[in-house]
């Protein structure tokens, strides 16, 4: 008996990714699906879950020269839908149902070269945007000998996002890393 929690996660994720760009104007859509299996083991007890993620994510923005950079207005909507299988703790069964996120943002990217040789590109870019949580309550039954009990974790409203990348690019345009 391990006195200490221990988990393990095995599965797999399935990604397609698809850009249409027409002069400075795009549009990014990558759709992405999680399909985890959850293992756990504390306090004597152990268990595992299946936790199911599809979802997508469309962006667009505006490409607007400045010096040698860029900046991008960008405006993401994204919808995940997340199945949890049901799982038992002490003797109480944990009732996850369907988790829905939607959720949409504005924002900008801010991109600079920084490397520019005879075989690659660099470029370094910032993002912020300002993100809105429509649709965020998650919900879990606790079913047991007594009443069935409702916990609720309320995850709308507002909230924003700072974050960097640094991008290299083949001069053939047949690589790249992010």
């Amino acid at each position: 008996m391990s006195a200490w929690p221990t988990r393990t996660t095995e599965g797999w994720t399935a990604s397609v990714y698809a850009t249409y760009l027409q002069d400075e104007f795009f549009i990014d859509r990558p759709d992405q699906g999680r399909l985890p299996h959850l293992g756990a083991n504390a306090f004597g007890q152990s268990g595992s879950v299946s936790v199911d993620t599809w979802g997508g994510q469309v962006e667009s923005g505006y490409r607007i020269p400045i010096g040698h950079g860029h900046l991008e207005p960008v405006a993401p909507i994204s919808y995940a839908q997340t199945t949890i299988g049901d799982s038992n703790v002490f003797g109480t069964i944990l009732h996850w149902g369907d988790e829905d996120s939607f959720r949409g943002a504005t924002g900008f990217r801010l991109s600079m070269p920084v490397m520019n040789t005879d075989t690659l590109h660099g470029q370094f870019a910032v993002r912020c945007a300002a993100w809105d949580e429509f649709d965020g309550m998650n919900r879990v039954a606790l079913v047991s000998t007594g009443p069935i009990t409702g916990v609720e974790d309320n995850f709308s409203g507002a909230f924003g996002e700072v974050g960097g990348a640094l991008n290299l690019y083949s001069k053939d345009g047949h690589s790249r890393a992010s």
